[in-house]
C-alpha cells in the first residue's frame, strides 16, 4: 500500500507526521500543488458538517431526493455526495420504479440517470411531466439529468423531455451541489 503522509495528515486529522501502528506503507513527500488539491478536495468529504457549502445553516435547505439510478457504483457515489450534503433521500434502480416512487411520495427533486433497463429517463422524466400535468400539479418536480452522454444533442433531448439541468459523469461532487443549489433557487 501507497500512503503520502500529508494525505494520510490531512485525512485523518493529526498533528503527527507518522501513521498509526494499525497502517503500514510508503511514505513520500507530496508536492505543494497536490497538497492544496488534495486538501481542497477533501473538504466537501470531512466529516464536519460546516465545511460543505450547503450544509451551513443560513444556506441549509431540507431537500428529500429521488435517485433514479441502476449503477450500484454511480448509486454508492450519489449517495455519499448526498449524505455529505445533509439530503435525505430514496433510490430507485430504474424508471418504472421511479414513476413509482415519484407518484407515491413526496420529493423536491429527482436526480434521473438516462440509460436504465425497463424504462429509461427520458421516458421516466416525460411520463412525471404526464403525470403532473394530468393532477393539476402547478409546480414541476425539478429533475436533473445525470448521465454519461455528453454531447449536445443528448442535452437538448433531456432538457426537450422536461428536465431542468443537465449534469455529465463522471463528475465531481461539487458539480453536483451547484446543480442541486441552481434548480432549488
Amino acid at each position: 500500500m501507497l500512503s503520502i503522509r500529508n494525505e494520510y495528515k490531512l485525512i485523518n486529522n493529526k498533528n503527527s507526521k507518522s501513521p498509526s501502528s494499525d497502517y503500514i506503507g510508503f511514505l513520500i513527500p507530496l508536492h505543494p500543488y497536490k497538497q492544496k488539491r488534495i486538501q481542497r478536495n477533501s473538504l466537501l468529504f470531512s466529516k464536519t458538517p460546516e465545511n460543505n457549502k450547503l450544509n451551513t445553516e443560513e444556506n441549509k435547505q431540507k431537500l428529500h431526493i429521488l435517485l433514479v439510478e441502476d449503477n450500484e457504483l454511480n448509486q454508492k457515489f450519489a449517495i455519499a455526495v448526498l449524505k455529505r450534503l445533509g439530503y435525505t433521500f430514496e433510490l430507485a434502480e430504474n424508471g418504472a420504479i421511479g414513476l413509482q416512487k415519484f407518484t407515491e411520495g413526496k420529493f423536491d427533486l429527482i436526480l434521473m440517470d438516462i440509460q436504465m433497463p425497463e424504462m429509461n429517463g427520458i421516458e421516466a422524466t416525460l411520463a412525471i411531466r404526464e403525470y403532473e400535468k394530468k393532477n393539476g400539479i402547478k409546480k414541476p418536480i425539478p429533475i436533473i439529468a445525470v448521465t454519461a452522454f455528453a454531447m449536445e444533442h443528448d442535452k437538448r433531448n433531456c432538457l426537450e423531455a422536461g428536465m431542468n439541468e443537465f449534469l455529465t459523469k463522471p463528475y465531481k461532487p461539487q458539480e453536483m451541489e451547484a446543480k442541486i443549489e441552481k434548480v432549488m433557487k
